[in-house]
């Protein structure tokens, strides 16, 4: 997956590495992979979107959708957020959390995960 404008702040390298815990075959980790990338993006974005004023989401999503990968977008939000990295730092850190619980809670139900 490129790189999004959010990476440096909500690493998913420790999350990512709960996966190799489980005997996975390489379709099923990956369709993991992807789920979890997909959830941190949601977050991340649903994060940014309820701190944003309403009146700047579109030019939000114009350059997201033009360069997810620039990293002017935290420049960006900062003017009007100044406080958001601290806030996607702690997003990826329940998420860290949340993903942990979940994996452990099927392990317990004898799922194969």
């Amino acid at each position: 997956m490129n790189q999004l404008f959010y990476a440096h702040l909500v690493p998913l390298d420790e999350s990512l590495a709960l996966l190799d815990q489980y005997q996975l075959s390489p379709a099923e980790h990956a369709e993991l992979e992807e789920l979890i990338y997909a959830m941190f993006d949601h977050r991340v974005m649903d994060t940014i979107l309820v701190s944003l004023p309403p009146e700047h989401h579109d030019e939000l999503m114009r350059r997201v959708a033009e360069a997810p990968h620039d990293l002017s977008i935290i420049v960006f939000i900062k003017q009007y957020v100044p406080q958001i990295d601290s806030h996607l730092q702690l997003v990826g850190n329940e998420l860290g959390l949340d993903l942990r619980g979940l994996l452990h809670k099927m392990q317990e139900g004898g799922a194969n995960v």
